[in-house]
């Protein structure tokens, strides 16, 4: 027996081992079938920094851009300007604002722990994992807005005086966490506020007030329900590929679906 216990590289078989036998190749088109099953529809929308962001990653909060966020959503891709259709030949959605497409996601792993207090880090509340097909390549903070599910919320806002209520963002006090979807209550301390008399939800998720506004400085609270938007938290894996070799076919080195990390918006900076 050799004393030689020094590491050795193998880049081939041993000898005698034949190069075939039983494969574990995974198959995406099976896997596409499932996503359609079981996947949820979801607009995605490409995350890119704002330019208002300093050298420390600070960005502007009067922004009108990124309203104080750091980025920007928007198509995922410029191809899909004016595109009516994807590469297989199916109908391509958007979203009403233009700045998403919609696509299927798997989304597993929804995280509960009972003893997340006494764990040090990232707040793990909240967070799943979502994935596509392997041909969308999610990347970091790119947005999936869940285009059929909703999600209550609420919050306080200061009055600006202003005629509309923006969506400024995650823990804003001048404005809504997220655009919503539906207004249950809207009341300061004197008044209780009513929708299409004293004020209207918009399209786009903002509100807007019905002849004088309340008073800057007033505190209002809300309760509504939005669409959940997630975020992507960690980089595209970039050992998600593999060999596959079909029947009758030479053997192809191909992209695997992604699993990124995702977090509800309003809590990603909580």
């Amino acid at each position: 027996m050799s004393d030689d216990m020094r590491p050795k590289i193998l880049t081939g078989l041993p000898a005698g081992t034949k190069a075939g036998g039983v494969r574990a190749d995974f198959r995406p088109k099976m896997f596409d079938q499932l996503l359609f099953q079981k996947g949820q529809r979801v607009w995605w929308s490409r995350a890119s920094l704002c330019p208002c962001s300093s050298p420390t990653s600070q960005a502007a909060p009067t922004c009108v851009r990124c309203h104080g966020q750091g980025w920007i959503y928007e198509l995922p891709g410029p191809y899909l300007e004016g595109a009516t259709k994807d590469s297989a030949g199916n109908p391509i959605e958007f979203s009403d604002d233009g700045l998403g497409v919609g696509i299927r996601v798997l989304i597993t792993g929804l995280t509960k722990d009972e003893q997340i207090f006494e764990k040090f880090g990232t707040w793990i509340f909240s967070q799943a994992k979502a994935t596509p097909q392997a041909a969308n390549r999610l990347s970091y903070r790119d947005s999936l807005t869940c285009r059929d599910q909703l999600l209550d919320i609420t919050q306080l806002i200061d009055a600006s005086g202003n005629a509309t209520i923006p969506v400024t963002g995650s823990r804003s006090l001048t404005g809504l966490w997220t655009p919503l979807a539906e207004v249950n209550i809207l009341r300061s301390l004197a008044t209780d506020f009513r929708q299409g008399s004293d004020f209207q939800l918009e399209d786009n998720g903002t509100i807007t007030w019905i002849g004088t506004p309340p008073v800057a400085g007033t505190k209002i609270s809300l309760h509504g329900r939005f669409h959940p938007r997630w975020v992507i938290l960690d980089h595209v894996f970039a050992d998600r590929s593999t060999w596959i070799k079909a029947k009758k076919s030479s053997e192809e080195f191909t992209e695997l679906p992604q699993s990124s990390l995702i977090k509800l918006d309003f809590l990603v900076d909580a």
